[in-house]
């Protein structure tokens, strides 16, 4: 099983509900699938500030398996189906035209938004009965078969202190948006993009921001050269940083939805964009483990493959040197 291991400090103490069902049912469920199909996995724990423990984790597993071992799926949703009476929300989402319907969060620092990426998505959110404050959060994604092709999804599993509000149901109607601005480096007074990747906001701020987007004129070109000379910001939370300043786990959540948003757009101009935030990123390597560049490594290899484009391929080269180093 591919793993990128990341942690984060600065979170929670308090032992995870060992007892609590959900885990069991679902947590089995989800172990026997990792076990069988070869997947790729982001894997990160918290714990409370001071403490030492991990007490938080939130888990993503993508995966491509064949038509055959659609059946494996099957035997996960009968697990869901289990447990959606625990359930304090569920979303079942058949064949259906969304963008985003929910997004499950730990602790504000990791946040993953379901339904959009895939043709299907089913969703629970369980209380722990040994700590209500908390939740389990499992989501799983997958496209309707096709015959003679694989069938690709991805699992996430979270255990998080329960969001307020809408957050984790229907209601939230969320869209993420990747579209970057042009901002000014007060210290420097140079030009920077700033690249808020895969962010989610409520479908009426999206569109707020698209428009205002559209009025300021922004020239793909521009934002290109300037990421290509360093200027670039990356959102993390509430924070703005530089390639340079992110954490591990922070590079690599950007270089994920970085390489999702090539795959995407692999022959159109939003490509030019995105390749030259990936060269960005792989300047600054120096907390990685080498596992992490290994796997970034060959990701890199599978956009390289649909891109058309000889400078944008010339780049996606330099960027896997720079990995390589």
């Amino acid at each position: 099983m591919k793993q990128l291991k990341c942690f984060i400090a600065a979170m929670g103490l308090l032992a995870l509900s060992q007892g609590a069902m959900a885990q069991d049912v679902l947590g089995s469920a989800y172990k026997s699938f990792v076990k069988k199909h070869k997947v790729s996995a982001v894997e990160l724990k918290g714990s409370e500030a001071n403490k030492r423990k991990f007490k938080y984790f939130i888990n993503k597993y993508s995966f491509k398996i064949s038509n055959y071992d659609f059946k494996d799926i099957e035997t996960l949703l009968k697990a869901f189906e289990k447990e959606e009476s625990k359930a304090y929300n569920t979303i079942n989402i058949t064949d259906g035209d969304h963008q985003g319907v929910s997004s499950i969060t730990m602790q504000g620092n990791v946040s993953y938004v379901v339904g959009e990426l895939y043709d299907n998505l089913t969703l629970v959110c369980i209380s722990d009965p040994k700590d209500t404050t908390m939740r389990y959060a499992y989501a799983l994604e997958w496209n309707t078969p096709k015959e003679g092709e694989e069938v690709s999804g991805r699992l996430i599993s979270c255990y998080a202190k329960r969001p307020k509000g809408t957050r984790e149901t229907r209601q939230e109607e969320m869209e993420t948006i990747s579209i970057p601005s042009i901002g000014r480096d007060f210290s420097s007074g140079r030009k920077i993009v700033i690249q808020p990747l895969n962010k989610a906001y409520s479908k009426v701020d999206a569109e707020r921001i698209k428009e205002s987007l559209k009025k300021g004129g922004i020239s793909l070109n521009d934002i290109s050269d300037i990421v290509m000379n360093g200027d670039v910001k990356y959102i993390v939370g509430k924070q703005t940083l530089s390639a340079k300043e992110l954490t591990s786990a922070s590079w690599l959540s950007e270089f994920t939805y970085l390489v999702t948003l090539v795959k995407k757009n692999a022959n159109k101009t939003a490509a030019g964009i995105y390749v030259p935030s990936l060269y960005d990123l792989s300047k600054h390597t120096e907390k990685l483990d080498s596992s992490d560049k290994e796997l970034a490594i060959e990701e890199l290899v599978r956009v390289k493959e649909l891109l058309k484009d000889n400078f944008l391929i010339g780049l996606i080269e330099k960027t896997i040197q720079n990995l390589k180093k």
